[in-house]
This record gives C-alpha cells, sequence and structure tokens, in this order.
C-alpha cells in the first residue's frame, strides 16, 4: 500500500473514513491514522511516523497537514471535501 494521504471535511468524518479504511483492508490501528488536533496521541509524532515509518500507511486529516507538507514516499493524495483554494492544488 503505498503512502496516501485523506483529507476529510471534519473531525468525525475523518474518523468514519479511518473505520472505513481499518475495515475494508483488515489491518490494525498503526496502519491508518487521524492527524488532527483532537487526537490523544502528540499529532506532530503520528506526522513524523508518516513521514520516516512505514506505519501509518494512510493517514487522514482535516486541516492540520497542508498539501506542501514534506512527506517523500506520499504516492496518492484524496480529497473527501470540497477543495475551493487554488493553493492546495
Amino acid at each position: 500500500m503505498p503512502k496516501t494521504l485523506i483529507f476529510a471535511k471534519t473531525d468525525n468524518h475523518a474518523d468514519d473514513i479511518i473505520q472505513i479504511v481499518r475495515e475494508e483492508f483488515g489491518e490494525g490501528n498503526e496502519f491508518c491514522r487521524k492527524v488532527t488536533y483532537r487526537v490523544e496521541e502528540d499529532p506532530k509524532s503520528i506526522l513524523q511516523a508518516f513521514r520516516t515509518a512505514y506505519y501509518p500507511r494512510i493517514a487522514v486529516t482535516v486541516d492540520m497537514i497542508a498539501t506542501g507538507t514534506d512527506v517523500k514516499p506520499l504516492e496518492v493524495l484524496l480529497f473527501m471535501r470540497d477543495v475551493k483554494s487554488p493553493q492546495l492544488f
């Protein structure tokens, strides 16, 4: 599975996406992680792991990660919300 970043509409939407991804792929919690300000773990450490470690393979965010964030192995970028800003592209 290539490194994938998914942009959700809201924090609740991100939770729904994570649940579906984990069910669909049958992987553990480390496979798909939420990177928002509402996670119990430090979001910066999750982002660092997403950049450098094998897991998580999929990160779901709302607005915390910008498209300009440097995640070299990132291969898939998925917007599951409206995008009205040309800067995001």
